[in-house]
């Protein structure tokens, strides 16, 4: 006799006593609620063991209407109460076939569930701008400055090197000399990869009316299309906006946009006096620049 036969002789109202009708009534109930919160509670839990099983159930009860799993637990019930009136019942090869199918395609269904799941959209979070401050520096003054705007931004930084030696009385005189006729000159590193940054703040003592010849190169090699950039001059005296002005204007024709410029000036004040000024400085106008 068939799977399906013994289902509904099983269950048939004449073959079945009443208390019988009864426990099928609770299986039933069970089946409707207790399994379905089984499946709410592996979905909350995320259990694959619990999906797995919850979906192997699930295709059997579309594909049975529940007979084959309320029958299975009715059968071995009713056998507690009265085994003579039970036909026998025998787990027939085809029966057991089905049911490992069955689990086989729950399992690589649960798989599917699981895996084919979008993911929970995330909440946009600003991207916060990344700088680079580019700066040269002969006496060490530049680099407390650069290095205490570095600070403020939280940026990476990198020193520009004149290969050319500007040491001491003679080297500051020839690098005068050279900011205003030769302007060009051997930098370490030769270019400065400035692709993964916002904002670029540049800075250069000022020699005479000119920036430096390092800095100078620097920009002359450099593409800012799509960039930001911040301009500060070092100097003890003689350094003007003017100068500033002018190489913004370089800067902007290599595609940058130069959104702010600002002077330290050196004269009768020591590093510390500098540091701080340029913490002041750059806290102030943090929020500009890094917008």
């Amino acid at each position: 006799m068939s799977c399906f036969r013994q289902s509904r002789n099983v269950i048939a109202r004449d073959k079945v006593p009443k208390q019988s009708h009864q426990l099928f009534y609770v299986c039933a109930l069970l089946d409707c609620f207790v399994v379905r919160h089984v499946g709410l509670l592996a979905m909350t839990i995320k259990s694959t063991l619990l999906n797995r099983l919850f979906t192997f159930y699930m295709i059997l009860s579309s594909w049975y209407k529940n007979v084959v799993l309320v029958t299975v637990v009715a059968s071995i019930s009713l056998s507690v109460f009265k085994e003579e009136e039970m036909p026998a019942y025998r787990f027939t090869p085809a029966f057991l076939i089905t049911v490992v199918l069955c689990f086989i395609l729950a399992a690589g269904l649960g798989i599917q569930q699981v895996s084919g799941q979008p993911a929970p959209p995330q909440p946009a979070v600003a991207k916060k701008p990344k700088a680079l401050v580019v700066y040269y520096s002969r006496t060490g003054n530049t680099k407390a400055i650069a290095e205490s705007v570095r600070e403020v931004l939280g940026a990476d930084i990198q020193e520009i090197k004149d290969m050319k030696d500007r040491s001491g009385f003679f080297g500051y005189i020839g690098g005068m000399i050279d900011s205003k006729k030769n302007p060009i000159t051997e930098i370490s590193p030769k270019e400065v990869n400035i692709r993964d940054y916002d904002l670029i703040v540049i800075g250069s003592p000022g020699w005479g009316v000119k920036l430096t010849p390092a800095i100078n190169t620097f920009i002359g090699r450099t593409d800012f299309t799509g960039k930001k950039v911040v301009l500060f001059g070092v100097a003890s005296a003689r350094i003007q906006q003017k100068t500033l002005d002018e190489y913004s204007k370089v800067i902007t024709s290599r595609g940058g946009k130069v959104i702010d410029t600002f002077i330290i000036k050196t004269l009768f004040i020591n590093q510390d006096e500098m540091r701080a000024e340029a913490k002041k400085i750059s806290t102030e106008r943090a929020g500009k620049w890094m917008r």
